[in-house]
């Protein structure tokens, strides 16, 4: 009898250590799941950045040229005026 008590609580101490080592199996699984995820969006991010700074080098490019266009138009208009003014100033 004393055999089937302790084999009673050998098979009772490795039910509980077999329960205990699912729930890390369990959990392990739970965090590569997780840990995928975070690399999914850490990836989309890492592109979405890129697509970004790609559109903002875009928008910098157009920013120069219209400032450049600008100052050739501010010159020309000054020049037209003062074209306007002598001509004015001569009739």
């Amino acid at each position: 009898m004393a055999d089937k008590s302790r084999m009673h609580l050998a098979f009772d101490r490795f039910e509980t250590a077999l329960r205990g080592f699912e729930v890390a199996v369990s959990h392990a699984k739970d965090a590569g799941k997780r840990r995928q995820v975070l690399e999914d969006e850490k990836r989309m991010l890492l592109e979405d950045r890129s697509r970004l700074a790609e559109e903002l080098d875009e928008v910098k490019a157009r920013a120069n040229r219209l400032d450049k266009a600008n100052s050739q138009v501010s010159v020309r208009l000054g020049a037209a005026m003062d074209n306007i003014k002598t001509i004015l100033g001569s009739a």
